[in-house]
């Protein structure tokens, strides 16, 4: 399955939605979880889109500002 054929345009427009915040969960984990076979997460990084919507969602609701 290519995920440019399921959705042809980038994921998350100005509002993100519950299956956005799904797939961040999923996805973020998958890529920042460092384990002894990391095969999951060099699959999931051949997907830029999947991978940028992840780093757009964690730049724009988890970044963290100094106090």
């Amino acid at each position: 399955c290519d995920i440019n054929e399921i959705c042809p345009h980038d994921f998350v427009c100005s509002k993100p939605n519950e299956l956005d915040a799904l797939v961040f969960g999923h996805i973020f984990t998958i890529i920042t979880t460092p384990l002894l076979d990391n095969k999951l997460a060099m699959i999931v990084r051949d997907h830029p889109k999947l991978v940028n919507l992840c780093k757009r969602i964690e730049i724009r609701y988890f970044q963290r500002t100094e106090d």
